[in-house]
């Protein structure tokens, strides 16, 4: 069985989240390549603390329209059953990148809090 066709707020939220993860990615890997530090090591950390709770949010959106895409029983999911998975997912992946945004500013030496 296919996946039901996307919503518009499903396809808004999409539109919004998946340039972002991309931008996330392309910029990661550049900082990664062409410097030796970290790429938030100079950053303050509530510019640092935004982009997580972005990035998360942004990556919780794609991660469930792919689950949507594997899962046979997605094709019923209703919008809020599909934004409560993403925000569960959201959930997760930021309470993963705050802490490894805290390790990272404290193996660093920088004050996060």
């Amino acid at each position: 069985m296919l996946p039901a066709p996307l919503t518009p707020r499903r396809k808004l939220a999409l539109g919004i989240a998946f340039p972002w993860v991309a931008f996330t990615l392309g910029f990661g890997f550049y900082t990664l390549h062409f410097r030796a530090g970290l790429p938030f090591e100079h950053w303050h950390f509530a510019a640092a603390a935004a982009w997580v709770v972005t990035s998360a949010l942004a990556n919780g959106l794609v991660i469930t329209e792919l689950l949507r895409l594997t899962v046979r029983s997605s094709a019923t999911w209703s919008d809020t059953r599909h934004f409560r998975i993403a925000l569960i997912v959201f959930l997760v992946l930021f309470g993963l990148q705050s802490l490894s945004l805290a390790l990272a500013f404290h193996a660093t030496s920088a004050r996060a809090f």
